[in-house]
């Protein structure tokens, strides 16, 4: 349903579940089976950085990955970006959100990049 409208999503329930999902946040949303909920998005990206880790640790290399905006946010969700924290301190995984092919530095990824290259990144990604 990402990158959809709710006026082009044809059949009704998916539109119901699409505007709940939107409005409310609610990240268990199972979409009526066609994909994943973003409580599993988050699970599978929590999986992804625990491999990564264990696979890098005590190196310093950088990891560049593509994926859709979904998964980034789920990234970010796992690793505590303070930029989806709301005032009462709870995550609003739909505040300033990702979009597809749209470049984001992960938690320290930005300082490393520095690190290695010597040179500060291009300023135009996040």
């Amino acid at each position: 349903m990402e990158g959809l409208t709710i006026e082009t999503i044809a059949d009704e329930e998916l539109r119901a579940l699409a505007l709940r999902y939107r409005t409310t946040q609610d990240a268990t949303v199972d979409w009526k089976g066609t994909g994943e909920s973003f409580l599993d998005v988050v699970m599978r990206a929590n999986s992804l950085l625990e491999k990564l880790n264990m696979q890098y640790q005590h190196k310093d290399v950088m990891v560049i990955a593509f994926a859709h905006g979904m998964l980034i946010n789920a990234l970010r969700t796992v690793v505590g970006d303070k930029a989806l924290l709301e005032e009462n301190g709870r995550i609003n995984f739909k505040k300033h959100e990702v979009n597809n092919a749209e470049a984001y530095w992960l938690g320290r990824s930005r300082q490393l990049a520095e690190k290695l290259f010597g040179s500060r990144p291009h300023p135009r990604i996040n």
